[in-house]
């Protein structure tokens, strides 16, 4: 599409005309990201489904096909707009459609959007549940909701910060979603 670029940036991105969830496809990069800040467009590059990476070298996303929920409830409850998650399933051969492998360049197989505020902030709220006791990842994201709506690379700057300020460590499992947290020894 000419022109697209300028479509996000100097008329979706701008508040008076709502806020909105960009799906495109055809560029074969996956990404999920949010230009013009706080109130710019949530944009979900959907890579591609089945195209080859043949003589496209810098290319690293790999086929994925992706499962987008809006959750209205969580909408309603934070203010956020729009909100949900995005479920992803990575072709990998000889195994065919996987939802527990990461690889890089393409999305994670579970990860979220809508979160619209401060990565410290929502740190703080998070230790300050912690304390010093470890928490089972379900348990925190209960008593700060926000979490369910951190994009992946949300997530990534959130772990930092909590383990950088305030010595909160956080648990992945293999497929790269929190287990859990608590106070590094």
């Amino acid at each position: 599409m000419d022109g697209a670029h300028q479509l996000i940036d100097q008329i979706l991105a701008r508040s008076e005309f709502g806020r909105w969830l960009v799906i495109h496809g055809h560029r074969h990069r996956a990404r999920l990201f949010q230009p013009g800040g706080a109130t710019g467009p949530w944009v979900l590059s959907a890579a591609s489904f089945s195209a080859t990476r043949d003589k496209d070298y810098d290319n690293r996303s790999p086929n994925q096909a992706h499962l987008i929920e809006i959750d209205f409830d969580g909408m309603r409850r934070l203010n956020f707009r729009p909100a949900g998650q995005i479920k992803s399933w990575t072709w990998t051969p000889p195994a065919g459609w996987l939802a527990d492998r990461y690889e890089g360049g393409g999305l994670p197989p579970s990860t979220a959007f809508g979160f619209r505020g401060s990565i410290d902030d929502l740190a703080n709220q998070v230790a300050k549940f912690v304390g010093e006791l470890s928490h089972r990842w379900n348990d925190i994201a209960d008593a700060v909701p926000q979490l369910r709506y951190v994009a992946h690379d949300q997530f990534q700057e959130l772990r930092t910060v909590l383990r950088q300020t305030f010595s909160v460590n956080v648990s992945i499992s293999e497929d790269g979603l929190p287990l859990g947290c608590g106070k590094a020894p």
